[in-house]
């Protein structure tokens, strides 16, 4: 994660070192470049998940670990799929909740959090069946969204500890260093 913060930082001072004399003399300016080198703590958009049931004809070749199929004969499976999306850095998700992307149930695609999972039995009017997956669901987002959620107090105290500090450290410095060489510039005029 000191990747992360670092760059966080490193773009405050890239904004301030391109800045103009009129935006660093500025009461707002500290604001506007917190604003702009923000960390964007990624976020399950729960409230916009997408589930859908499907089957998939299922041989030897593909078929899922844990799912018994026949040899010969038709071996419809039926998965249900949910598809949550994300907010934010989709690589900082994806570094955040590795644990919990196995990559065959839990994945992500494109901007997507999904989960897969395969059934032997019917999942189509088996309510004991849903409330199971559900829950098996729920668990797995209840988890990420607490990593979530604590990454995103440490981004908080690393912005009280040391991004703003850092940014008024860097504009007082930068005004410091125009008015500075300001300065020598006027006196090496012998016109003036």
């Amino acid at each position: 994660m000191t990747n992360i913060y670092q760059h966080s930082l490193s773009k405050a001072s890239n904004i301030i070192l391109k800045s103009t004399d009129r935006d660093l003399s500025s009461e707002e300016y500290n604001e506007t470049v917190f604003q702009n080198s923000k960390i964007i703590v990624p976020k399950l958009q729960l409230d916009q998940t997408r589930v859908s049931i499907e089957e998939e004809q299922i041989s030897f070749r593909n078929a899922p670990a844990g799912i018994s199929f026949s040899i010969s004969g038709s071996n419809l499976v039926e998965y249900v799929l949910y598809e949550i999306p994300i907010y934010g850095d989709i690589e900082l998700f994806g570094s955040l909740s590795a644990r919990h992307i196995d990559r065959t149930r839990t994945y992500i695609e494109y901007n997507k959090f999904c989960y897969k999972e395969y059934s032997n039995h019917k999942i189509s009017g088996n309510n004991e069946l849903i409330e199971e997956i559900k829950n098996r669901v729920l668990r797995i987002t209840t988890d990420i969204n607490d990593l979530l959620k604590s990454f995103e107090e440490e981004v908080n105290g690393f912005y009280a500890s040391h991004l703003m500090p850092s940014i008024q450290s860097a504009i007082d410095s930068e005004i410091k260093r125009r008015n500075l060489k300001s300065d020598s510039e006027s006196k090496l005029n012998p016109f003036a």
